[in-house]
């Protein structure tokens, strides 16, 4: 598919297979029709059919109809025409109130207000749910417990779960335009383990999961609905492995595949060498033509996107999607661990998926620089180096002032805060009393003083872009770590002054936190905030 640009003066004509595409042009032409001097001609191919976003709406999260409204507009001066609303419980389901209880959770006179605009800008607004595991919180309430096999997952073969989903494939026929839906089915290791396993005894989890595809397509067919899924449950149930540890020559001739008319979605957000992609394209391959690619935007690793692995893997993935003529990809915007990154995040990740989408290289020229790389600068250092990155970042970016000053603030307190912890521990052992007083009068509450603004520009974020439910978790979050700071400078102070003879939580040996030879990343605030359990109930 070929889009093409020309202009003569101040006519532009502007050819192109689909309205989204023709946004994209437009866009391009506004920015750069001052700087082509009366004549130019640009021409870009579609790799593929579908390209798009898809909008974790599940992990406290829910976007306002404004923001998804932004995002569709931001979305379509990309050329993308895909929107997946990924919603676990987040949507109405009538005859079923405590689903999505207290979550957020979207009307249906809501999402057909999304569904209308997206088709304003040739936009696919699509159902992304669930309907097998992922389902802890529409589980959890007393309501649901004849369907449950673990506290996540549906039980397989119950009649009432059928009944269930078919609420939820009602639901969702009623509210969007397209006859596609995302049915989930993923990461589901304890299929069949649970009360299933009480009630029936044990079945192989290729047998299980075949068993409820099949009872769900019959729903779908009775609905007019077009399904796909998550592929990963077919390979680790038929393998007995995990999603990735497939051989290079795997034949799959003798396992447990999916119907032909179920679609199956290969998600991949981890490798970074293309011939591991080129690998798992071989397997779906063989399980099924209606093969999708999603890719992903690391937004899900903390309170800051990690923009290199994001690309690093994206140019690789899309690289062998293009090899292997997959006709759909989207990049995935998951907010685990209670969307701690705002948003707008995303926009570099969806941006390079766009760029691949119509490029067969990577341009650093076109798209900029996202990411920084702290080589061999302490942790201080490199949090400096960005405080300086970002402080004209507002200036510049008008339409994300409040994002880029949250990050500036966020940099500026971790040029202090990163290594606190350190140089209080080595004061401490050479009883160096005059830094751990500074520390205590000056640095700390300095420190506390910025995290209140942090807070502040966190949650007038997340106001702007989500419902208010599940900001409450951030609350207790951000305002722990003011609280644990206060408490930490009292306890220096007792020490300083001679109150208390000795600090026994700086007297306790540091160990590493991390195995050797294993990335250093810990993006758990439940692991990360103490050596206790969090909640000691199993």
């Amino acid at each position: 598919m070929e889009l093409e640009i020309k202009q003569v003066n101040e006519d532009v004509e502007i050819c192109c297979h689909e309205p989204a595409h023709f946004f994209r042009a437009l866009n391009w032409v506004q920015k750069h029709l001052k700087d082509t001097e009366g004549k130019s001609e640009k021409r870009e191919t579609a790799y593929f059919t579908g390209n798009g976003l898809m909008l974790d709406c599940s992990r406290n999260a829910v976007f306002t109809v404004e923001k998804v409204k932004e995002m569709i507009r931001t979305l379509a001066k990309m050329g993308l025409n895909r929107l997946l609303l990924y919603t676990e419980d987040t949507y109405e389901v009538a005859d079923l109130p405590y689903f999505g209880a207290y979550r957020g959770r979207y009307t249906k006179e809501e999402i057909q207000e999304m569904d209308t605009y997206a088709q304003i800008f040739g936009i696919e607004l699509i159902p992304c749910i669930q309907t097998l595991a992922h389902l802890h919180n529409a589980l959890k309430w007393p309501s649901a417990e004849e369907i449950v096999d673990t506290p996540d997952i549906l039980q397989v073969g119950k009649e009432e779960s059928y009944v269930f989903i078919e609420k939820l494939l009602i639901a969702v026929k009623d509210c969007f335009h397209t006859r596609r839906v995302h049915l989930g089915m993923d990461e589901a290791v304890q299929l069949g383990l649970g009360n299933y396993l009480k009630e029936n005894g044990y079945r192989n989890s290729s047998e299980l999961i075949k068993e409820h595809c099949t009872r769900v397509l019959e729903i779908c067919k009775k609905l007019g609905l077009e399904p796909v899924i998550w592929s990963d449950m077919y390979i680790t149930s038929n393998t007995g492995k995990s999603y990735y540890e497939v051989p290079e020559d795997a034949d799959c001739s003798d396992w447990k595949k999916p119907d032909p008319e179920l679609g199956l979605v290969y998600w991949d957000y981890y490798n970074k060498d293309e011939s591991v992609y080129e690998k798992m394209l071989k397997v779906h391959k063989q399980l099924s033509d209606k093969i999708v690619f999603a890719g992903g935007c690391w937004i899900w690793n903390g309170i800051a996107p990690n923009y290199s692995r994001s690309f690093t893997c994206t140019k690789s993935a899309l690289s062998a999607c293009k090899k292997y003529k997959v006709p759909e990809v989207f990049c995935t915007a998951w907010l685990d661990n209670g969307a701690e990154t705002p948003v707008d995040a995303i926009l570099p990740g969806a941006a390079l998926f766009a760029h691949l989408g119509f490029h067969q290289e990577f341009d650093e020229a076109t798209l900029g620089i996202f990411d920084y790389h702290l080589k061999n600068a302490g942790a201080s250092e490199y949090y400096k180096m960005l405080v300086e990155e970002l402080k004209n970042s507002a200036e510049i970016c008008k339409n994300h002032t409040g994002f880029f000053e949250y990050y500036h603030c966020l940099a500026e307190i971790l040029s202090q805060k990163s290594e606190l912890g350190v140089q209080i521990k080595v004061a401490y052992d050479v009883q160096d009393l005059s830094t751990l007083r500074q520390l205590c009068e000056e640095i700390i509450p300095h420190l506390t003083e910025k995290l209140w603004k942090l807070k502040e520009l966190r949650e007038d974020l997340w106001m702007t872009d989500a419902k208010p439910f599940g900001y409450e978790l951030i609350d207790l979050r951000m305002g722990g770590v003011i609280t644990r700071l206060e408490s930490s400078r009292r306890r220096l102070l007792k020490y300083v002054e001679g109150r208390i003879d000795k600090l026994e939580e700086l007297e306790t040996e540091r160990i590493p936190y991390f195995a050797e030879g294993k990335p250093a990343i810990e993006n758990h605030w439940q692991r990360a905030v103490s050596g206790a359990d969090f909640t000691d109930t199993i």
